[in-house]
């Protein structure tokens, strides 16, 4: 898991753009990701990055944070959350697990399309709808969080970078003081009268 999330920190700081960029990149992929839109997450955050002009690439780690070890106790909690709002029944690890094999299994026979239009008229009201409320609330949070983690790391990374590279040209590349050229005397000033 550490090295998952030094790998995650790398991608984004090399990516060659201006920092805030970046960072609108990462807030967009933090809030997909935590809304229950599996199999578009990475489309749609694609998608809403060229709208607000952010990079595309910076959206996809964060996509990451859910993935089949993570993405049912996230799912739970975000149902959980968006429950204290709407007031459903409480969803159970068991429903939640079926749930998510019912719209793989027909994602894979019919399609992506087939499949949340079978989540949607399913799992809507029960499911999907108090996990997005919950999404919602996570995801602007967490962007808003990871928004300003990274544009402070990509702009102290690229600070870094920038007096590394100032400091080797200097090294490399040292002043030579016999090709500089002297300077002329300063001719007097012709309107001046001469001193005796």
């Amino acid at each position: 898991m550490v090295h998952l999330r030094r790998r995650m920190i790398r991608s984004l700081l090399i990516i060659n753009d201006t920092p805030e960029r970046v960072a609108r990149g990462v807030a967009i992929g933090t809030f997909i990701t935590f809304q229950p839109l599996v199999g578009i997450q990475m489309a749609l955050g694609a998608g809403l990055a060229l709208i607000t002009r952010s990079n595309i690439a910076a959206t996809i780690p964060p996509a990451w944070i859910t993935n089949p070890v993570t993405i049912i106790p996230i799912y739970l909690f975000l149902h959980w959350l968006g429950n204290l709002f709407v007031r459903g029944p409480a969803l159970r690890w068991e429903q939640l697990k079926a749930a998510l094999a019912a719209v793989n299994h027909i994602r894979s026979e019919l399609g992506i399309w087939a499949s949340m239009r079978f989540a949607a008229n399913e799992f809507m009201t029960t499911i999907i709808w108090p996990m997005a409320i919950g999404g919602i609330i996570i995801g602007l949070l967490s962007g808003a969080i990871m928004y300003w983690l990274t544009l402070t790391a990509v702009r102290a990374y690229q600070q870094r970078k920038l007096l590394r590279r100032l400091e080797w040209v200097s090294r490399s590349k040292p002043e030579d003081s016999s090709n500089v050229e002297p300077v002329p005397p300063q001719a007097s000033n012709q309107d001046e009268p001469p001193t005796h």
